[in-house]
């Protein structure tokens, strides 16, 4: 019987598909899942707070739910949103010794994969304009020039990247 697109979900399929009896997997598989968060999460750690709850019921696939949507879900997603934003905010290159290009560039590309992964994602013109507005280092200046007066042939952050990373090792 057909129950329509994406009915039943992954989770109701593989219950339904599991032998229930006499050996019961999944709740082998739940309890040794709850051992291993308990293991995990002893009772002093913030961790703790979010597994207490299935302490009773022993029910591993509940604690672990409530463990990744409190620490993977929406409020994480906005922390690591603003921290990345901060911190592009924040970087400029300058040229100092204990600061070289390519860990200015790695941090740029962090930002920008952080961004992108919680579906905040600039335009590649936007990070190719952050990358080159923030790089203030005298050495770098014509390279800078050449990547803005090109647009065509530094249409992606990563062509930027190489390019500039590249010049500044020759």
């Amino acid at each position: 019987e057909d129950l329509g697109w994406g009915q039943p979900t992954l989770d109701e399929e593989m219950i339904r598909r599991a032998r229930h009896a006499p050996y019961h997997p999944y709740l082998v598989d739940n309890l040794y899942l709850w051992s291993v968060l308990r293991g995990m999460f002893k009772e002093p750690s913030p961790g703790w707070a979010w597994i207490s709850a299935f302490q009773r019921s022993r029910n591993g696939r509940a604690a672990y739910l409530d463990l990744t949507d409190h620490y993977l879900g929406p409020a994480h997603r906005n922390r690591q949103t603003a921290e990345a934003n901060a911190m592009i905010e924040r970087l400029t290159f300058t040229g100092q010794k204990n600061f070289t290009l390519d860990h200015y560039l790695g941090k740029m590309k962090h930002c920008f994969n952080t961004l992108e992964r919680h579906n905040e994602s600039l335009s590649e013109h936007r990070k190719i304009q952050l990358i080159t507005d923030k790089c203030n280092d005298p050495k770098m200046e014509s390279t800078v020039r050449v990547v803005r007066a090109m647009p065509d042939a530094f249409d992606t952050v990563e062509k930027v990247i190489n390019y500039m990373s590249e010049i500044n090792n020759t």
